[in-house]
């Protein structure tokens, strides 16, 4: 038998004799913080780099899409390891990353491939704003 206990125990109302019950304790690290948030807007709100890499016109709205590289099968990225790609070619498409991957082929490009170039437009947009 296991003598391991919960870390918060919470009594049920109106039942004294009933057992308690363990509150689940809410992880810190699945909490989005503001700036994890708005970076998150920003990145939705950007084109679709990879039709950019790829030369043609976005059709459909911007996704944010979550670096899987490094990941385990169930973990989620941090907002900052996000790129914009567009819905219904790019990302959910059967070409896309979530289908075969065919575009990132043509592109010859990585999902890593794809978060530099993320980082670099932002570090231009940064430094073009910076210096008004």
């Amino acid at each position: 038998m296991s003598t391991a206990r919960p870390s918060k125990i919470v009594p049920r109302r109106g039942d004294e004799h009933a057992m308690p019950v363990a509150r689940r304790a809410s992880n810190p690290r699945n909490r989005t913080t503001k700036t994890e948030g708005s970076h998150r807007d920003w990145i939705a709100n950007q084109p679709c780099v990879l039709c950019e890499l790829l030369g043609c016109t976005q059709s459909s709205k911007t996704d944010v899409h979550h670096v899987r590289d490094g990941q385990g099968v169930a973990q989620r990225a941090s907002d900052y390891l996000a790129i914009p790609l567009c819905h219904s070619g790019c990302h959910q498409g059967p070409l896309g990353i979530h289908g075969d991957r065919s575009l990132l082929r043509l592109a010859k490009a990585s999902e890593l491939d794809l978060l530099a170039a993320v980082v670099a437009q932002m570090a231009s947009r940064l430094h073009a704003t910076a210096s008004r």
